[in-house]
């Protein structure tokens, strides 16, 4: 991963700060086109863990699923969101442990866990959308999977019944022991850090580079300010990067 010199080769920000009614014209538009994707995969989907291997309940191309951890839910409790491509990239090695490692701490701790499945097709993924701030400037053809994360943001906070937070951890990514023995440490102590705040993120401050805010890892509040978020990073899809859309809608929110 690069930073943000990245950011300035592949997406070219206009220069122009960017309007109350600018964000509200293309977020509604954002919203309008993301919601044929999200809502198709809104269909009650139930995910189970057999052994070494999940089955679910909806046989559609993009699906959310509750996975079903065998344990009690809280709905008051900020839920987990996880995505991937299919059930067999789940079910590999170090991502199947990820996975594991998930419904155990939801199950502990009471809360729901969510795994978007699916990828739109190729023509809806590669396709690319210029906002008045930014406009892709990558040659290279294809849009990574990465971003598809949105939909299932879009989906659960759009959907029925939604939840009033979310954190969305990679696939791949583990909770720490300390989360498992520390009922100190939890999704809504974070949270609590500011009742304002409608997303948290991490800058990699421990290894890596240091970036503006890491898609892998994302709290978010419900309101209409999020949802209009994560359509526009959804829309803002460019290249192989999901983090180059995401600075840029968050550059184009705080102007």
């Amino acid at each position: 991963m690069r930073s943000a010199p990245l950011l300035l080769l592949a997406l070219h920000a206009a220069a122009t700060r960017v309007t109350k009614d600018q964000w509200q014209a293309e977020a509604q538009n954002a919203l309008e086109a993301a919601k044929p994707l999200w809502s198709q995969a809104s269909n009650g989907c139930v995910l189970t863990i057999s052994g070494n291997r999940v089955t679910t309940t909806s046989d559609s191309p993009l699906k959310l699923c509750r996975v079903d951890h065998g344990g009690a839910v809280d709905a008051k409790k900020t839920v987990v969101l996880a995505m991937a491509d299919s059930t067999k990239y789940l079910e590999t090695r170090g991502n199947w442990e990820a996975f594991l490692n998930k419904a155990a701490y939801c199950r502990k701790t009471k809360r729901a866990l969510y795994l978007w499945l699916g990828v739109p097709s190729s023509d809806i993924l590669d396709a690319r959308h210029a906002a008045p701030w930014a406009t892709c400037r990558d040659r290279r053809e294809g849009n990574t999977l990465n971003g598809v994360k949105t939909l299932g943001f879009l989906a659960l906070f759009e959907g029925p019944q939604p939840p009033s937070s979310i954190l969305y951890v990679d696939a791949d990514a583990w909770f720490s022991d300390v989360a498992f023995a520390n009922d100190q440490v939890t999704p809504e102590a974070y949270l609590a850090l500011s009742s304002d705040a409608e997303l948290l993120g991490n800058q990699n401050r421990i290894g890596g580079p240091k970036i503006p805010m890491n898609g892998g890892l994302v709290f978010a509040r419900r309101s209409r300010f999020t949802s209009q978020f994560f359509a526009l990073w959804w829309r803002g899809r460019c290249g192989k990067k999901d983090q180059l859309p995401l600075w840029a809608t968050l550059f184009a929110a705080w102007s």
